[in-house]
């Protein structure tokens, strides 16, 4: 799967469908600044609050923005829910797997009772260019701030802090316990059937629909069915992606 089909993807799953009349939302949002703002102002980092309801984002960049190559430090707000300057800043090879893994995030929150939903944060590094021109590694952290009561994402927060690769826990981390979550398929295999893994699989192979069919003694119309349903499931155009998806989710 591409970057771009993986931020496509990923902005399908973050896009809330409450009412972006709501005025308790954009209390929540102006709440969700003030804490951009204290991450920013004493953690020195590059603070980002989303607002999925209204698509819409504050960014607060501060000192460490301004040693990047954006060279800014102040803040501003921008009509969508990614930081796009900030994501052209992240090394190409480092940006698929940074959407991979807001989707585990995302996919391991739906099995999360919602109000324990708060208690976890996604943590990785990722490369930044600064204003020399190298690239520095970074410590990016998602934290959900607000859901709806059907336990969709209202607000997101993502911090930015100047960090050696080495000195934080990578993955999902409890911060009521700190302990990190181990993913593995079975934590979000509800995204699939174990019938639509099997075909996934044959997939991956580079086995035909007749062949898959012949293997698991369906006929080639199940299987194409199945085709259809991983793609539609998936967000994809076709099930080579479906499959390349579905490995990074750690699915397969």
């Amino acid at each position: 799967m591409s970057t771009q089909q993986s931020f496509d993807y990923l902005t399908n799953r973050l896009k809330s469908p409450v009412s972006p009349n709501n005025s308790s939302s954009e209390d929540s949002y102006q709440k969700g600044i003030m804490i951009a703002r204290t991450y920013c102002s004493l953690e020195n980092s590059i603070a980002v609050l989303s607002d999925m309801v209204r698509d819409r984002s504050f960014i607060c960049y501060g000192q460490l923005g301004g040693q990047t190559a954006l060279d800014c430090t102040g803040e501003e707000e921008v009509s969508s829910i990614w930081e796009q300057k900030i994501l052209n800043l992240i090394h190409e090879d480092d940006q698929l797997e940074k959407y991979a893994w807001e989707l585990r995030f995302l996919t391991f929150l739906e099995s999360v009772p919602l109000e324990e939903k708060r208690n976890y944060m996604l943590q990785h590094p990722v490369r930044m260019r600064m204003a020399g021109g190298e690239y520095q590694y970074m410590q990016h952290r998602v934290m959900y701030l607000d859901y709806d009561g059907n336990g969709h994402v209202q607000l997101a927060l993502c911090l930015y802090n100047s960090r050696s690769a080495n000195d934080f826990i990578t993955g999902i981390v409890n911060t009521l316990t700190g302990k990190r979550e181990i993913l593995n398929g079975t934590m979000i295999s509800n995204i699939l059937s174990e019938r639509e893994k099997e075909v996934l699989q044959l997939i991956g192979k580079g086995l035909s629909s007749k062949m898959i069919a012949d293997t698991l003694s369906i006929s080639v119309h199940t299987v194409n069915g199945h085709r259809q349903n991983l793609m539609q499931k998936l967000h994809v155009a076709n099930s080579s992606e479906a499959y390349s998806v579905a490995m990074k989710l750690g699915i397969l």
